[in-house]
């Protein structure tokens, strides 16, 4: 090891999160309409149709046919985990990888589309089409496509010459990190689209604004130059969740998450505190990486070590939970409609004023006092009403008691009580006027862990957090 410091100009091999870019290309090359990602494999690379075999299945021809692009993108198509050959054959040229795969075939585990297992060789098959609707290399075409119109000047994927008093080397250690061994670049073939892009932090930060940018306001000056790259509505789908991920994986199940799954090139977690959280890792023999973004704030982190011993994607996830715990971010930003404002508004008043559910001036959808019949609801609230001790007299003004929103015809908020707290959720129905047609009225979980969370949402009247008490 040289001991140089690395700064933001240090270029690091990215391996995996080269996925992401990938996702980007296929997608772009779909929004120019020159394929679609529900084509099936066999459509798109008629020589792989007879390629797949699966030992439940008589019918091995059939296998091709139902596989789709989003499928291998996504990782359902039914191929097996295959990291530890791949790190050893990222330089399998095309022509060999072609020959290997048409002479042996390609095995399943599970019928296409069934469940999660992270495929290189699958994502590689994607490459493959993409060179075929392109007429050249998948690796070319991003270049000219997505890194120069991004500005992403330090990414490529091939070593770069030019700059190589930048290049981190790769290292491992056999003895618990007394002695270091430097790993040689093993340049990319078929599977480079999946794995072998160099870049630096910024550039890398710069991508994960690009992408996280199109939850955000979209006639922005920005946002507009960037759609002419790949709409918000294609990196929208790169990061919602296409495929569950059930796994007994720690770095998956270690935190907080209500679910996790598989974008396209990307992975999306649900953290229950902060909300939608993309991320994804990379890892070869010298290198690991992650790069991670809050979806909400566009607070991102990205962790770049070359050496695979580092836990690069624990220490990402760490810094930004921290970084987004400190300044108090919303998991969403949502605007609720007027009517469902109001609606929470009348029902507030109308708890706090005893003057029954049945008074408020907002229009209800007839089940509501159908199949709960207003006195029994009336019963029920005075019951809980007693149970806390009485309705607080001295009661923060209702923009300062949201709790949370699942869109914005559902939203929650607070009553203080003397003993507790009350919480009080409306939802109402898409069509005009846009009647209550549901209406819930219980303790809280937890007074205090209520109220900590309060100061977080005093800022932000139609920023609410949705995150449930």
């Amino acid at each position: 090891m040289s001991g140089a410091k690395p700064t933001r100009k240090t270029i690091y091999r990215i391996a995996s999160m080269s996925k992401s870019f990938l996702a980007a290309a296929a997608l772009q090359l779909q929004e120019r309409h020159l394929l679609s990602l529900q084509d099936s494999l066999s459509h798109a690379l008629p020589e792989f149709r007879d390629k797949f075999h699966l030992d439940t299945c008589a019918d091995d021809h059939s296998l091709a046919d139902q596989i789709t692009l989003e499928m291998l993108l996504s990782n359902r198509s039914g191929l097996p985990e295959d990291n530890p050959w791949v790190d050893d054959n990222l330089d399998i040229p095309v022509s060999d990888f072609l020959a290997l795969v048409s002479d042996k075939g390609l095995r399943l585990t599970f019928p296409p589309n069934m469940l999660y297992q992270y495929s290189n060789i699958g994502m590689s098959l994607v490459g493959r089409a993409l060179e075929r609707v392109t007429g050249q290399p998948i690796e070319q075409y991003i270049k000219e496509n997505i890194f120069i119109p991004l500005g992403l000047t330090n990414t490529s994927y091939t070593v770069p010459v030019s700059k190589t008093s930048h290049i981190a080397h790769g290292y491992l250690s056999f003895d618990s990190q007394l002695t270091w061994e430097e790993v040689p670049f093993i340049e990319g073939g078929a599977l480079g689209c999946i794995g072998s892009i160099f870049s630096t932090p910024d550039d890398i930060a710069r991508w994960s604004q690009f992408l996280s940018s199109a939850f955000h306001e979209q006639d922005s000056v920005m946002n507009k130059r960037w759609a002419t790259v790949l709409s918000a509505q294609s990196r929208r789908e790169m990061q919602r969740i296409h495929t569950p991920i059930h796994s007994s994986d720690d770095r998956l199940l270690s935190r907080d998450l209500d679910n996790t799954g598989y974008g396209m090139g990307l992975i999306v977690e649900q953290d229950h505190r902060l909300g939608r959280i993309v991320q994804h890792s990379g890892g070869l023999p010298g290198f690991s990486s992650n790069m991670r973004w809050h979806a909400r704030s566009q607070i991102g982190t990205v962790v770049f070590a070359n050496t695979a011993e580092y836990p690069a994607a624990e220490t990402a996830a760490y810094i930004l939970s921290e970084v987004c715990g400190s300044i108090g971010v919303p998991a969403e930003a949502i605007q609720l409609w007027p009517e469902t404002e109001a609606a929470v508004a009348a029902f507030d008043h109308a708890i706090r004023a005893r003057k029954g559910l049945g008074s408020t001036p907002v229009p209800v959808a007839r089940n509501l006092f159908r199949n709960r019949p207003l006195e029994v609801r009336q019963q029920e609230l005075q019951k809980l009403v007693d149970e806390l001790g009485g309705i607080d007299p001295f009661q923060p003004e209702l923009s300062q008691r949201w709790i949370s929103a699942d869109s914005s015809a559902c939203a929650r908020w607070a009553i203080w009580c003397r003993s507790g707290t009350l919480v009080g959720e409306v939802n109402l129905l898409s069509i005009a006027p846009h009647p209550v047609q549901a209406l819930r009225i219980c303790k809280a979980n937890s007074h205090d862990a209520l109220q900590n969370r309060l100061p977080h949402l005093m800022d932000h009247a139609h920023v609410i957090t949705t995150q449930v008490v």
